[in-house]
């Protein structure tokens, strides 16, 4: 399983790799704005907005309170792999 799940880039909960990236950089700064996030991903505002931030929004791994933040819970997930 783990050799599949490498394979694959299956992450927890099923995350693709734009919204583990997402997390990833979140974790790395208090807060971003959307700008900040779309220019670390190469993607535009719209892109993140829209294709990204959804499930993670949902999922509360992430907050946004005027500015994109991890939540603790999205912490713990990146512990996890």
């Amino acid at each position: 399983w783990e050799a599949l799940k490498s394979a694959k880039g299956i992450r927890p909960l099923g995350l693709n790799a734009m919204e583990w990236q997402l997390l990833q950089i979140l974790d790395g700064v208090p807060s971003a704005q959307l700008q900040f996030l779309a220019g670390k991903m190469q993607m535009t505002s719209s892109s993140v907005q829209k294709g990204v931030e959804g499930y993670l929004l949902a999922s509360d791994l992430i907050q946004i309170d005027g500015k994109r933040s991890i939540t603790e819970a999205g912490r713990e997930l990146l512990e996890q792999d």
